[in-house]
This record gives C-alpha cells, sequence and structure tokens, in this order.
C-alpha cells in the first residue's frame, strides 16, 4: 500500500454505547460485554469501528446508577462531534417511574444527543424481556421510550415485541432473572452487530 493510500484511509466510526448493567459485560467484565464483542466483529465502514461503552450499572433516564451516573450524564461524558453513532440501550431500572416523567426525561436525553452528537445516528433500544410474560411495568417503560423515540423522529427498536432472548431464555438470561450469560452477551453482540451496520449505512460518516 502507498504511503498516500494510508494517508487517506478513512478514520474508525465512532460509536457511544450509553446503557445500564446489560451493557457492562458478563458479570460487569466489559471484556465479555456486546460493545466489546461487537468492536471485535467490526460490523462497521471499510475504515473500521471503535465503541465506546459509559454504560453504569443501575442508570436509566431517570435511575441513578452505581457511578452516579444517568443516560444523560453518560452522553455529557461520551458525546462529541466526532461521534457517528449513539446507542441507548435500556433501561428496565426506570420501572415505577411516572409515565410522563419518563417521557420528558427521554425526550431529553434525545434532544441532548443531537446537540452533542449533532452528525451521528441515533438508535433508541428500549428494554430487553427476561421472561415470556414482560411485566406490565416494564411494558410501560418501553411505551414511554417508544412515544418519546417517536417524538423525536428517532429509531426505536424494541426487543420486546421483537422476542429477544426468549427462543432460549434459560441459556441466553443468567440465573439471577434479569442479565445476560455469556451466550446472552454474545446474542446481544450479533443483534447489535446487525443495528449498527445498518444504522452507519444508512448514515456514513462525513
Amino acid at each position: 500500500m502507498s504511503a498516500s493510500a494510508t494517508a487517506t484511509a478513512p478514520d474508525p466510526a465512532q460509536a457511544l454505547v450509553v446503557g445500564d448493567s446489560i451493557s457492562t459485560g458478563y458479570r460487569a467484565n466489559p471484556e465479555v460485554g456486546w460493545p466489546a464483542l461487537v468492536q471485535q466483529e467490526n460490523p462497521g465502514p471499510v475504515g473500521g469501528l471503535d465503541v465506546t461503552s459509559l454504560a453504569d450499572v443501575g442508570s436509566g433516564y431517570l435511575s441513578v446508577g452505581v457511578r452516579g451516573e444517568t443516560f444523560g450524564s453518560q452522553l455529557a461524558a461520551g458525546a462529541t462531534a466526532a461521534t457517528d453513532l449513539v446507542v441507548i440501550f435500556g433501561s428496565e431500572n426506570d420501572r415505577g417511574a411516572d409515565d410522563a416523567a419518563l417521557v420528558r426525561a427521554a425526550a431529553e436525553v434525545y434532544a441532548q444527543a443531537r446537540r452533542a452528537a449533532p452528525g451521528a445516528a441515533v438508535v433508541v433500544v428500549g428494554p430487553t424481556p427476561n421472561s415470556l410474560a414482560p411485566e406490565p411495568a416494564r411494558l410501560a417503560v418501553r411505551d414511554a421510550l417508544e412515544s418519546a423515540a417517536a417524538a423525536a423522529g428517532l429509531e426505536f427498536v424494541d426487543p420486546i415485541a421483537q422476542r429477544w432472548f426468549m427462543d432460549d431464555l434459560g441459556g441466553f438470561i443468567g440465573e439471577d432473572g434479569a442479565h445476560p450469560t455469556a451466550a446472552g452477551q454474545r446474542y446481544l453482540a450479533q443483534k447489535f452487530g446487525v443495528l449498527i451496520s445498518a444504522a452507519l449505512d444508512r448514515h456514513p460518516q462525513g
């Protein structure tokens, strides 16, 4: 490869993951979490893909995580003008919140993502199911986020309607009934690899 070709090679696409413990990795080990696995698989454009996950256990749009983070503060820490893709995933931690308050919080996070990363594609992914019959509080979170994403003109992915994990709940969800196993993290990496590739194809770097 010539020096000129090397000099003009595209930079890796920059992806930011905002999320909760589902995105912090198997047993909170980020090296075996779906964001790291997606980067290894590299579903990005020719220049590659860099994935930064700022996910915090216990966090949500309203819920404050163990590091004191919410989805809004994760965005504030990680989103820049160089960000090509923002994935906002979850959160079941907002179960029990007032529906109107959750819609308002989500709307502000989506507006914040647009302000902080104006050139980025933004994909909103709702909470995942952890049973064949998701509880009403989980469905209420899903409905609030779907409404806020639609109002913001953002893509909304509904893992509950798409039946993520449901083909093998025992294999994909751990004994705590909430968090993905190592196999579950690999399953998520496959799902997000497809989503990220499609989002970047629709919204090329520029």
